[in-house]
């Protein structure tokens, strides 16, 4: 039999991900916990066989190894195999065997989470480039006139997304309203202001031709 098993928040309990033997046909995967327990300090766990215990017995279980596999310093699973009536011959290599797996294992894990952050960093790098473009939307062109006012502005955002508020309205009887701001931080937060803002400003002047 052969498992993966993975740590949870309650150090008491486990997660069998994972399953060759027994289990595949249908019945529930049991393994020895004191062997997780001594692989949770660190190191490759070894039954030999002749070693006693209820547990074991109750399981049939005349052999077994157990490797934590390891991301970032922590434990993120074991690798459990054990052998259950019908032999107990364990290789004298299979402690170091077990142990180069559970480290290729690891290595895999890792590179599966870091393509997965690279990932999630990408599509937020997307997600900022297009809020960009809507915020760049929000403001007037960059020079212009309207009604007798002539106006040139530059916004230019310390990163990505900014606070610059600026805008140039027509308004009834031939007035011209004019407002310019800069909401105090930088980035996402200071941008989703900055559009709230832009927005209730135009919406009440081009509605009302006033803010009082």
């Amino acid at each position: 039999n052969a498992a993966f098993i993975r740590p949870t928040a309650d150090p008491a309990v486990v997660e069998v991900v994972a399953v060759k033997g027994k289990a595949e046909r249908g019945e529930s995967f049991r393994f020895s916990r004191s062997l997780i327990a001594t692989a949770a300090a660190g190191s490759v766990a070894v039954l030999n066989p002749g070693v006693a215990s209820h547990s074991i017995d109750a399981l049939g279980i005349v052999a077994a190894l157990c490797a934590p596999v390891v991301v970032d310093s922590t434990i993120v699973g074991y690798l459990y195999a054990d052998r259950r009536r019908g032999g107990t011959h364990i290789h004298q290599d299979a402690g170091g065997y077990f142990d180069a797996m559970a480290k290729l294992a690891g290595l895999g894990l890792a590179n599966l989470r870091r393509r997965t952050v690279e990932t999630r960093q990408a599509d937020l790098e997307r997600e900022l480039i297009a809020a960009q473009e809507a915020q760049r939307y929000l403001l007037p062109p960059p020079s212009g006139s309207v009604g007798r006012v002539e106006y040139a502005m530059n916004s230019r955002p310390g990163r990505l997304l900014s606070g610059d508020l600026f805008s140039v309205l027509p308004l009834r009887d031939s007035r011209v309203a004019c407002f310019m701001g800069d909401v105090s931080g930088k980035g996402t937060a200071a941008a989703v202001l900055m559009s709230g803002v832009q927005a209730r400003l135009s919406a009440v002047l081009t509605r009302t031709g006033d803010l009082r």
